[in-house]
């Protein structure tokens, strides 16, 4: 999952990100935690199914500072719809 909120832009970097406001990095956190929330009625509706366990998620971009809040709640949605133990790295 990608997390393009960065506290200031690297020159180096290539990842698809940049430096936005507080206020979109928190409608960002809300719409990805109800994504994941609306997946199996989405995956049912085009056919597909959702495994409800989750091995590990993979976090990248950002400046890893800017993600604790982030982590947390995308953590805690994930294990409220896994039925094992999710390992966010």
């Amino acid at each position: 999952m990608s997390v393009p909120f960065c506290r200031t832009k690297c020159s180096y970097c290539n990842f698809a990100s940049d430096v936005f406001s507080r206020v979109l990095f928190d409608r960002y956190v809300e719409r990805v935690c109800a994504d994941i929330e609306k997946a199996p009625v989405i995956a049912r509706q085009v056919g597909g199914q959702i495994e409800r366990g989750v091995d590990s998620v993979y976090l990248g971009g950002g400046t890893p500072t800017r993600r604790s809040r982030w982590n947390a709640l995308l953590a805690r949605s994930l294990r409220e719809r896994s039925t094992r133990y999710c390992d966010v790295a």
